[in-house]
C-alpha cells in the first residue's frame, strides 16, 4: 500500500496552484487511486504533513489544512501579485498582501476583464497563471536592449522616431503584455498593432486628435465627449458609438477613460465580437498586417499615413521580434 507520507508528498509535489488543501481527504484519495485500497492502516494525512514538514521545512500547517510556501495565501507571495497587478497598471494601492482589500479585489477584477478571463475579482489559478505570463512579458519588454535601442532609433541619423516618456513607455510595455497573453498575436501582428498606435496616438492613452486642436501628447484639459467627433485614445476612437463604448467600459471597470487599461478592455470587446478574419489570419507580412489592422479596426488608412504606420511597425519588428 502507498503509504500516507508518499502519498503527501505526492500531494505536496502537485499543489503548487491549491491555496489550501484538505491533506487527509487527498492523501486518502491518492492512495484509493493508486491500489483501490482505503488509507487505514497508515499515517494519516494530516501525520503525513506534520511528518514531511519536519523533514524539509516546506510547509505551515493550520487545523489539518496545508499552507505551502509561495502559494498565494502565503503573505510575501501575495505581495508579489499586487507588485505585479501594479506594474501592469491595475492596481494603486498599498503593497501588503491583503488580497481582499476592495482595492484589491477591483483591481483583479480589471485584470481578468482585460486579459477574458471569469471576473470574480478573485486570485484564482487561472488568474495567477495568465498574470504570471503578462508580468513576464512587460519586463521583458520593458527591460530588454531592444526596446533601448528602438527608443533611440533614429532612421534619419537624427530625429528620434519614438521619443517617449515615462508613461508612453510604460503603455507600450503593457500594451505588449496585452496583445501577447490576452489576444494571443504572435510578433508580427504585435509589431503591425503597436505601429498603428504609435502612429494613432504616439502610445498615449490621453492623446486627442491634433486636428481637433489638441496639439500635445498629453491632452489632460480634454472634456470627453461621445459626439464631439474628436478622435482620443490609443487608437484615437472617433465615432460616437465607440467613444460611447470605450466610456461604458471605463465606467463598469470603475475607471476613468484616459486609463490604458480600460482602453484595452474595450479594444479586446471590439475585436472580439467583430469579423477581422483577415486581419487575425495574417502572421507573416508585417506591412500587410498593419494595413488591416489600420483598414478594418482603426478604419483610417491615408496613403501619407500607411508610410508611417508600417515604417514604425517595421522598425518595432527588426529591433524587438525577439521579446515581443
Amino acid at each position: 500500500m502507498v503509504t500516507g507520507i508518499e502519498a503527501s508528498k505526492y500531494l505536496i509535489s502537485h499543489s503548487a496552484n491549491t491555496e489550501r488543501t484538505d491533506c487527509v481527504t487527498k492523501a486518502s484519495e491518492h492512495e484509493r487511486n493508486i491500489d483501490n485500497k482505503s488509507a487505514n492502516g497508515c499515517l494519516d494525512g494530516i501525520g503525513a504533513i506534520y511528518y514531511h514538514q519536519k523533514e524539509n521545512g516546506i510547509l505551515n500547517s493550520v487545523d489539518g489544512k496545508v499552507v505551502m510556501k509561495g502559494a498565494p495565501n502565503d503573505t510575501e507571495t501575495k505581495k508579489q501579485y499586487q507588485s505585479k497587478l501594479s506594474a501592469l497598471g491595475f492596481y494603486s494601492g498599498p503593497i501588503d498582501g491583503n488580497m481582499g482589500s476592495d482595492i484589491c479585489k477591483k483591481a483583479i477584477k480589471n485584470f481578468q476583464k482585460v486579459y477574458g478571463l471569469s471576473e470574480d475579482g478573485n486570485m484564482t489559478s487561472a488568474t495567477r497563471k495568465k498574470l504570471n505570463a503578462a508580468h513576464n512579458t512587460y519586463v521583458k519588454v520593458s527591460s530588454s536592449n531592444e526596446f533601448k535601442n528602438l527608443l533611440n532609433y533614429k532612421p534619419d541619423g537624427k530625429t528620434k522616431i519614438f521619443n517617449y516618456d515615462a508613461s508612453q513607455r510604460e503603455n507600450f510595455a503593457r500594451v505588449c503584455a496585452f496583445l501577447k497573453n490576452s489576444m494571443g498575436l504572435n510578433s508580427v501582428q504585435i509589431a503591425g498593432v503597436l505601429g498603428n498606435m504609435h502612429y494613432e496616438s504616439q502610445m498615449s492613452s490621453d492623446n486627442a486628435n491634433d486636428n481637433a486642436g489638441y496639439k500635445k501628447v498629453h491632452d489632460t484639459s480634454y472634456k470627453y465627449s461621445t459626439g464631439d467627433g474628436v478622435a482620443y485614445g490609443l487608437i484615437q476612437w472617433h465615432y460616437r458609438s465607440r467613444k460611447q463604448g470605450l466610456l461604458d467600459t471605463a465606467n463598469s471597470m470603475g475607471l476613468r477613460f484616459s486609463d490604458a487599461n480600460a482602453q484595452l478592455a474595450w479594444l479586446k470587446t471590439e475585436i472580439d465580437s467583430g469579423n477581422y478574419s483577415s486581419w487575425k489570419n495574417e502572421k507573416s507580412s508585417v506591412n500587410r498586417s498593419t494595413e488591416l489592422f489600420a483598414d478594418d479596426i482603426i478604419n483610417n488608412s491615408s496613403e501619407a499615413g500607411m508610410r508611417k504606420r508600417k515604417e514604425a511597425a517595421n522598425a518595432i519588428y527588426d529591433l524587438m521580434k525577439n521579446v515581443l
